[in-house]
């Protein structure tokens, strides 16, 4: 179980609310957040914590005590902008997290013959070539999600206050 101001900045159902603003219930995000089992959930919420907690933050905690980088700066609350990206993270990992399986699933088909020497672009949905080029290979990531980390990026630092 999430602990807020221990291992979350939220809980389950605050993400739920949070991904429900965020995408429609058309999209493929939300349609699979929805039927995760709250286990699941969580854990993708655990490791995308893991990876906001990993950069350097402007400013220092409230609490020396704290846990968490958040609150910061006298601030008492966690900012909205926060939460919303630990929700968009999650989500960005769980959608790599099943990338990663359907990928693997395509090699296996592949290996038994099935599909010999072609691989499926998934952004063109197609088959063919796919090719990745220098830069995008040295460049590493700071979080999953682009767009969780712009919202973190107000707060980021060159160097870290614990």
């Amino acid at each position: 179980m999430l602990e807020i101001g221990k291992i979350s900045y939220l809980l389950t159902e605050e993400s739920d609310e949070i991904i429900s603003t965020l995408y429609s219930s058309l999209d493929e995000e939300k349609v699979t957040w929805d039927v995760l089992h709250i286990n699941d959930k969580e854990a993708f919420l655990r490791q995308s914590l893991a990876e906001i907690e990993s950069l350097m933050f402007c400013g220092a905690k409230t609490n020396p005590n704290q846990t968490l980088s958040f609150p910061r700066n006298g601030v008492i609350n966690v900012p909205d902008d926060v939460k919303t990206a630990q929700a968009e993270n999650a989500i960005a990992i769980m959608k790599e997290r099943l990338k990663a399986r359907s990928d693997s699933q395509f090699k296996t088909l592949s290996s038994m013959g099935s599909m010999a020497n072609v691989k499926y672009d998934r952004k063109k949905q197609d088959l063919g070539v796919v090719s990745m080029t220098a830069e995008a290979k040295a460049t590493p990531k700071k979080m999953t999600s682009d767009r969780a980390y712009a919202m973190l990026r107000p707060y980021l630092g060159s160097f870290r206050i614990l």
